[in-house]
């Protein structure tokens, strides 16, 4: 019985750290303006790899890694709508944001050690197709303190003729 209850409290514990996720801070709320283009992708030019980032009207943002060699074969796939598949999509893949004057918040989750803690990313549109990323924190349960990194990510537009749905089970 005591071997019983230690495993069945180290299997609650487990899922309940390992399983979860924490609440996303910023709120759903519709776009309606015109500081960022929404009708297609952004990416940054990383090195080895690109993140992707499609807004929609409702607040929701999809997040995607892109190989390098792969992101002018993006515009196809995603016109074809074969490149991706919200019932088949984890958490860390949604998100929301906001616009505020010339500011971009958007929050999305990340996938560490099981758990899915939030990170905030906050940055400055320089106009309707381009925006940076300054800095990226969490104040997620799991870390010991807050995390906070300061970056100077660019972002650039790409029109798409259609998106992929928002829809998915994470974001209501």
């Amino acid at each position: 019985m005591r071997k019983t209850i230690i495993i069945l409290i180290v299997t609650l514990a487990g899922c309940t750290f390992f399983g979860g996720h924490d609440d996303l801070s910023i709120q759903k709320t519709n776009y309606n303006g015109n500081s960022l283009r929404i009708n297609g992708y952004y990416y940054d030019e990383g090195f080895d790899y690109n993140n992707i980032l499609i807004f929609y009207q409702n607040g929701v943002l999809l997040s995607l890694i892109c190989d390098v060699s792969e992101i002018d074969k993006l515009k196809e796939t995603v016109n074809t709508k074969s490149f991706f598949n919200p019932k088949t999509s984890f958490r860390f893949d949604w998100g929301l944001f906001r616009i505020v004057d010339d500011s971009i918040y958007y929050e999305e989750w990340a996938a560490y050690d099981g758990y899915k803690p939030a990170f905030l990313h906050t940055g400055y549109i320089l106009n309707d197709t381009t925006f940076v990323i300054t800095s990226v924190s969490s104040h997620s349960k799991i870390f010991d303190k807050p995390k906070y990194t300061q970056t100077n990510t660019l972002y650039r537009f790409r029109q798409l003729h259609c998106k992929p749905d928002s829809t998915n089970k994470y974001i209501n």
